[in-house]
This record gives C-alpha cells, sequence and structure tokens, in this order.
C-alpha cells in the first residue's frame, strides 16, 4: 500500500496509480440499509438507504442518457 522506504517526515502516497470508483462500490447494495448520514447546519439529520441513492442515481443516468451525455462528459449538478 505505501512505501516503507519513505522518511518519517515525508508524507506517503497511498495507493498510488490506483482507481477506485466510488459509485460501483457505493450502488452494489439495494436495500434498506444506511448509506449515509447526513447532517445540515441546524444539526437537522437525514439518513439515507442505498435503496434511496439507487433509484436517485438510476433517475439521474436516465436522464443524462435521454440528453446523450456519454462516458467522459462533464456534468454539474446544483
Amino acid at each position: 500500500v505505501i512505501d516503507l522506504n519513505i522518511p518519517m517526515g515525508e508524507t506517503p502516497k497511498w495507493f498510488e496509480g490506483a482507481k477506485l470508483n466510488f459509485a460501483e462500490n457505493l450502488l452494489k447494495y439495494r436495500d434498506e440499509r444506511v448509506a449515509f448520514i447526513v447532517t445540515d447546519e441546524d444539526m437537522k439529520e437525514e439518513t439515507i438507504t442505498f435503496a434511496q441513492m439507487f433509484e436517485e442515481t438510476r433517475l439521474y443516468a436516465a436522464a443524462f442518457r435521454k440528453f446523450g451525455l456519454k462516458k467522459g462528459d462533464i456534468v454539474v449538478c446544483k
């Protein structure tokens, strides 16, 4: 994982060259377990399940396909 030959004063580079697909890892579950707990500025908590996250992602993906977006295109969501 890290280069143990790096001196203590230097910050090691973890998994150099590795790529991680967050979507692939987060969307492999589709059940009612809690995926995220979101807390706003007023300390109000909201839970989001894996099923909810999957459904939201499915809807966004369908909309992106409808508009002709493809891998490599840049999208900004607000």
